[in-house]
């Protein structure tokens, strides 16, 4: 049935285009507008033609919507880089807000101790003065850093300290590693010290870390101490 009704309307076509009468009545842009117009209803018989219009607008449409002028463009990458170094000042700005302690007291008040960072220094082997009992050595390439920490029984009785069975962590941050405590049985590590203090009485502690030969003062490292709520940060300059 399309097909009759566009043979049709092809002769009509035909007959305006040819003219049944005189075509010297008729000007030149009156011919032109009469072919145009009957075009113009032949096409919008012809499904092929509607469809091939349909898909044309749709591309132009999807175009329209994604196509990305250079100022727009621009515009979104100035504020990505603007992100980006919000982004960075706030680290910094992160980095520069940390707090350093020599006293980290507050992280073992339930223990009634006083903790006090009393500085460090750097050997290839520890020997607990106080009993002379055991020595640690630093494993080839290493040197021990001995980080040394004052104790002080804040209460008013003897206090049975035990701080094996307690739940705190140590790291040591470096400029590229961050770095645990050595495991050692000396009586003076802090780490895993267990012993009596008299109320009022201070110990000399220590916690022995490994790192490199070649590292040198100033060695501006951070140990963090955590009693797994809270932390302070230690500055190792």
């Amino acid at each position: 049935m399309k097909h009759f009704h566009f043979s049709w309307m092809m002769v009509l076509l035909l007959v305006l285009l040819c003219g049944c009468g005189d075509e010297s009545s008729l000007t030149e842009e009156e011919n032109d507008l009469i072919a145009h117009y009957a075009a113009n209803q032949v096409l919008q018989h012809n499904p092929e033609y509607e469809e091939r219009l349909a898909t044309t607008e749709q591309a132009s449409g999807d175009a329209a919507t994604t196509t990305q002028t250079p100022e727009t463009a621009t515009t979104q990458d100035v504020q990505t880089a603007e992100t980006d170094t919000s982004a960075a000042v706030q680290t910094e700005a992160t980095t520069e807000n940390v707090s350093y302690v020599t006293d980290v007291s507050g992280l073992y008040e339930n223990l009634n101790l006083n903790v006090i960072y009393a500085g460090y220094t750097i050997a290839r082997q520890y020997t607990d003065k106080n009993t002379s009992s055991l020595a640690v050595e630093a494993s080839d390439g290493k040197r021990l850093l001995i980080v040394k920490l004052d104790i002080k029984n804040t209460s008013r009785e003897t206090l049975q300290v035990d701080m094996l069975n307690q739940n705190y962590q140590y790291s040591l941050h470096t400029d590229t590693d961050v770095v645990e405590p050595m495991l050692t049985m000396l009586d003076d590590d802090f780490t895993v010290y267990t012993g009596k203090l008299k109320a009022g009485a201070s110990r000399k502690t220590v916690i022995l870390f490994e790192i490199p030969k070649e590292a040198e003062k100033p060695l501006n490292y951070t140990l963090e101490v955590s009693n797994g709520s809270s932390s302070n940060m230690i500055a190792i300059p």
